[in-house]
């Protein structure tokens, strides 16, 4: 068994804070680290495969694997690159425990096993956060669409932020996660493993074998490794991060992270008459400047409440991808009380029945409600049928219409 036979010389481990602008790597960066010369040298003795196929199978998936999940954490608060090494280790060491124990496997049934492991967690790329593409001072440009590629593909990228979301998504992992599998995994992977109608069942299995159901070699061997341990392996380290600048984001960081933090802590108030929060059938509003004045002041902040609400549609990409996710918008006030003096919003209608508040609108309320409680409707707020809706801004969207229109030829 191998254990420990290196020193982890790539620096202390890294966790993410909301607003770091994460550089886009290569797969020869993210797995730079002499230990992952010897684990690829480990592998292609357990492959069984001619070098040539090696590479072309075994080599290009975990190439594509590590630029595909880049070091985005397996959880919010897991280091950085811990869902690139943990599918990797998963992968080393089961297929090893599956090559020693078990007689007669085929090199197709260790490639099926190896990569079913390593993509076990691919669809936490989707159900824990959004990933924005940004430029090299930290403005939005897109947000990652993983199901046309790796952001390394993206043309107009130099770094990506990564921003959370509750844990609603997470039901639908099971249903996410055959799907992006075979999006990484590519076209001749799947294809040589669909070769063979009962290992593709098989490896579909595996992908979901937290179902209990299956009962193929695979599943077992993957039960058998989640139980009991062990394997060639047990640590990868992880590639140092060098956090690039957000410049164009610096407050708008700060004001989304004591956005969040107070809602869940109950410190900025929801949907009341006195709130400047709202939800909305259209999503979050955010009510302007109540709110950004309140945290300029509270934070002292060198720059006043209209650069931070500048600022944060550049955190949302407004000015440079449009569409309906983030919004600038006017909505009704409904508010009973609403006097001129409600946090420094002065307008001669805003004591009025029906006066227009501005603000920003956040289309998915898991991305700032990430405790998962979402509050019911506001009866304070009333959309305009002005209001772009989801269906209206269809032919903006540019992962439906043009889903290659930044990405570099494959």
């Amino acid at each position: 068994m191998f254990n420990r036979l290196y020193e982890n010389t790539r620096g202390k481990k890294q966790w993410y804070r909301i607003g770091q602008n994460l550089p886009i790597m290569s797969a020869t960066a993210l797995l730079s680290d002499k230990i992952y010369t010897y684990c690829m040298d480990q592998l292609k003795q357990m492959a069984g495969l001619p070098q040539e196929h090696f590479d072309f199978f075994y080599q290009s998936f975990i190439y594509r694997f590590a630029e595909f999940v880049q070091v985005i954490p397996e959880a919010r608060n897991e280091v950085l690159g811990s869902l690139l090494t943990n599918g990797l280790l998963r992968g080393l060491n089961t297929l090893h425990l599956f090559v020693n124990t078990l007689s007669g496997s085929t090199p197709l049934e260790r490639y099926a096993l190896f990569t079913a492991c390593v993509l076990r967690d691919i669809h936490l790329v989707l159900t824990n956060q959004k990933i924005f593409i940004t430029d090299q001072e930290g403005a939005t440009l897109n947000v990652w669409q993983p199901f046309c590629g790796p952001m390394t593909e993206d043309a107009t990228g130099q770094g990506y932020k990564i921003i959370p979301l509750s844990s609603a998504y997470q039901r639908i992992g099971r249903s996410l996660r055959p799907v992006l599998a075979r999006q990484v995994i590519g076209e001749n992977g799947y294809l040589w493993i669909a070769s063979d109608i009962r290992l593709l069942a098989e490896w579909l299995e595996a992908l979901n074998e937290e179902d209990e159901e299956g009962s193929g070699r695979l599943v077992n061997v993957i039960r058998r490794y989640r139980r009991d341990g062990g394997g060639l392996i047990d640590d990868l380290p992880i590639a140092v991060v060098d956090i690039l600048d957000a410049t164009a984001t610096e407050y708008a960081d700060l004001f989304y992270q004591w956005l969040i933090d107070g809602i869940n802590d109950g410190s900025i108030k929801v949907n009341g008459s006195d709130a400047h929060v709202h939800i909305t059938h259209c999503g979050v509003f955010i009510e302007f400047p109540a709110i950004f004045k309140t945290f300029s002041d509270l934070y002292n902040v060198p720059v006043n409440h209209f650069v931070v609400f500048t600022q944060l549609g550049n955190l949302f990409g407004i000015a440079r991808k449009g569409g309906h996710d983030y919004q600038h918008a006017q909505l009704f006030s409904e508010y009973p009380d609403a006097g001129g003096a409600r946090a420094g919003f002065l307008n001669p209608m805003s004591g009025k029945s029906h006066a227009l508040r501005d603000g920003f609108l956040i289309s998915d309320v898991n991305s700032v409600f990430i405790n998962g409680q979402v509050p019911d409707v506001t009866p304070y707020m009333k959309v305009p049928s002005t209001l772009k809706q989801p269906f209206q801004a269809l032919a903006e969207f540019n992962a439906i219409n043009k889903p290659n229109a930044t990405m570099k030829n494959r």
